[in-house]
């Protein structure tokens, strides 16, 4: 029993020497064994695995023991050279410099290959994802993708400088929709075009004894090089709604930025808008996202649509029965820019719950201050003339109950109005 005492005794000695040489601080360049017998080296105070030695480790001489590693592994040395093992020697030979223009990358395979960054370095990889060097220099890897409501610019993920509340251009307009450089929020430029567009060019180009943005209903923004937007309809409250068909539509792509809402068939669900909006004289900081292509404040998740006026306060972006958890559709959101110039904007990808596996792109987008909506038909075709361009949807707005149903905006009922290009925008009073 005492024999058994001793050994067990000695046991426990031996993995205390063994681990106090793998764990703990250490001195950059100094050696040590782990319990499998293989080469660890210290970087920045920690161990770190160096080389299968096949439990022939030599910590003293920082190698693996004669015949105990295999023919032509390769290592990284801390100064960035390549070091190849030869068994025939007992461990490492000499360190190799890699060329000019090369860095040791000890998985290729003469250890040495084409330097095609600085490790460590930072970058945008397009408008979305910011990427780093890897440790030898040899390719970029993502770092960080961008989340809603920023671009990756300057090697950073930052707001985009056409809603980061900075007059970034030094002209003294700032941000979308007030900056004539801006065609959206999310553009990351606020650099004005060579000629100046309608909308800011300080003349009456429509004659409508209106100029510029955002005196003239015609106007989605400072950017916006078309004065002329057709007044389809007003109503009791105020409102007035107005079309136009442009390529330069004022609603952002937010398809992969924005905050995914996992909505299924015939589904709402309440989201914070980020700021306060007025719709037909109510505040709201929240709104209720239908999958079926409604905005309410709040409003149900009914798929059969029917011409206005109907019930509740609700923006019909393109109401009808849409499935966007089929077939690859979503339904996100975001809120986008700087006080008091952000936007609220919710994008449907969705097909229908009976058409083919076509989608619809369509998007709706809330805007700060001036409370107005802008609603943009991208893609408007499933792919069946009985549901394409809105032949079973519903389009336009809507206020609650006041002694009477005057406060609606209809735009189309049931109707192939809602083209690709479209832009349908209601003024707030």
């Amino acid at each position: 029993e005492a024999e058994s005492e001793s050994e067990s005794e000695a046991e426990a000695e031996s993995e205390s020497e063994s681990e106090s040489e793998s764990e703990g601080p250490c001195a950059d360049g100094e050696f040590s064994c782990d319990d499998a017998g293989d080469l660890l080296r210290c970087a920045a105070g920690i161990f770190e695995p160096f080389a299968d030695c096949a439990g022939g480790c030599d910590a003293g001489d920082g190698e693996c023991g004669l015949n105990a590693c295999p023919e032509g592994d390769q290592a990284c040395a801390l100064d960035g050279a390549l070091e190849v093992c030869d068994p025939t020697i007992g461990g490492w030979l000499d360190p190799q410099v890699c060329e000019t223009g090369q860095v040791c990358d000890p998985t290729a395979g003469d250890g040495c290959i084409a330097l095609a960054c600085t490790p460590d370095t930072l970058a945008c990889d397009g408008s979305e994802e910011l990427t780093v060097c890897s440790e030898y220099g040899t390719r970029w890897v993502l770092e960080e993708s961008c989340g809603a409501g920023e671009v990756c610019l300057d090697a950073a993920c930052v707001p985009p400088p056409c809603s980061d509340g900075e007059d970034n251009d030094s002209d003294g307009e700032i941000d979308y929709p007030d900056e004539a450089g801006c065609a959206t929020s999310s553009d990351i430029t606020e650099d004005d075009p060579d000629v100046a567009p309608q909308c800011a060019n300080g003349s009456d180009d429509d004659l409508d004894e209106a100029a510029d943005f955002p005196a003239d209903v015609g106007c989605f923004a400072a950017s916006d090089d078309d004065e002329a937007c057709d007044v389809f309809g007003t109503d009791a409250f105020g409102y007035v709604g107005c079309e136009e068909v442009t390529t330069v539509l004022p609603c952002p792509n937010i398809s992969a930025s924005g905050t995914y809402i996992p909505l299924e068939d015939d589904e709402t669900d309440a989201v914070y808008i980020g700021f306060t909006f007025d719709f037909y004289g109510e505040a709201h900081d929240f709104a209720w996202i239908s999958s079926n292509g409604k905005i309410g404040f709040p409003t149900n998740s009914s798929y059969g649509n029917g011409c206005l006026p109907a019930s509740g306060e609700t923006i019909f972006a393109w109401w009808d029965d849409l499935d966007p958890s089929d077939g690859g559709g979503t339904v996100r959101y975001a809120t986008i820019g700087a006080a008091p110039n952000r936007t609220f904007e919710v994008q449907w990808v969705s097909e229908h719950y009976s058409g083919p596996s076509g989608r619809i792109d369509v998007r709706a987008v809330l805007h700060e201050t001036s409370n107005q909506i802008d609603v943009c038909y991208v893609d408007t075709a499933f792919g069946a003339s009985w549901i394409d361009y809105g032949s079973s949807a519903t389009a336009g707005i809507q206020g609650g109950w006041d002694g009477g149903w005057d406060e609606f905006i209809e735009y189309s009922c049931n109707a192939p109005r809602l083209t690709n290009d479209l832009v349908l925008r209601y003024v707030h009073p």
